[in-house]
């Protein structure tokens, strides 16, 4: 079952005085020293905040499954500028949960606590760790650890969001690349149908909310335990490699 792409209306271009821009004497993304490690897409698929006009804009590919139980959060997209999409799951959360930071302050708080020197974030614990402090009081960033199969649907049909780990295919769908295309998304819904279960995800490669089965985005989340070779040198991988720090784990937030 293919994910399904939501056609989305252009994006606003961001306000001057956005508060997205790193100091030049930050650590650099490969674009610029002034680089933003996020997009504005502040005006992006607003028509597909209700499940129904998500699900009807699904069109014939999902013409043959009827869904009986769903649950949908509305989370506003926004683009990753580098390798920033762990940290950029968090801004996404942070915003919907009307936490007054920018995702510049998110990105120096991974360089403080010597979590990330790109943008890139290899170990669920600590970006757990990370989105706590964000959060703080308005939610739990809980690292769950162990089976996904039935954990997430069941936090999901519970309203609350996942942040998980997977390899992502060209199109951004779940995929086994043994961690070489690991990347983030937010778990925002839930789909039950008579044979199937799918997750309703967002993620930051794309302004596009994608429709995956729950068992191949596990299976993807499974199999992470190497990194690219193309990866940038001095990333911050843990010692233990992806199989302890990614493989067969996901966050829970859970709003206060």
């Amino acid at each position: 079952m293919k994910s399904i792409r939501i056609p989305l209306s252009p994006p606003l271009p961001p306000p001057p005085s956005s508060p997205l821009v790193l100091s030049a004497a930050a650590p650099s993304f490969p674009v610029s020293s002034e680089a933003a490690i996020v997009a504005d897409w502040s005006n992006s698929n607003k028509e597909h905040a209700s499940f129904s006009a998500l699900w009807q804009s699904a069109g014939y590919h999902l013409t043959l499954e009827v869904p009986e139980l769903h649950n949908f959060t509305f989370i506003q997209g926004y683009q990753q500028i580098g390798p920033t999409c762990g940290l950029v799951a968090v801004y996404m959360v942070a915003k919907h949960l009307n936490v007054d930071i920018g995702s510049k302050r998110i990105f120096e708080l991974a360089i403080e606590k010597k979590m990330t020197k790109f943008g890139e974030m290899f170990c669920a614990k600590r970006l757990s760790q990370l989105a706590q402090e964000v959060f703080g009081s308005q939610a739990e960033a809980i690292l769950h650890t162990g089976e996904l199969q039935k954990r997430v649907p069941e936090a999901l049909f519970q309203n609350h969001l996942i942040l998980i780990p997977y390899d992502t295919d060209r199109n951004n769908e779940p995929c086994l690349k043994q961690g070489r295309k690991s990347h983030w998304a937010i778990l925002c819904g839930i789909i039950q149908t008579k044979n199937n279960m799918f997750v309703i995800a967002r993620q930051s490669k794309s302004r596009l909310l994608g429709i995956w089965s729950l068992e191949k985005l596990v299976a993807s989340n499974a199999n992470l335990s190497i990194t690219d070779d193309k990866l940038q040198s001095g990333s911050v991988i843990p010692v233990e490699g992806l199989t302890q720090s990614l493989a067969h784990q996901c966050i829970i937030v859970k709003k206060k």
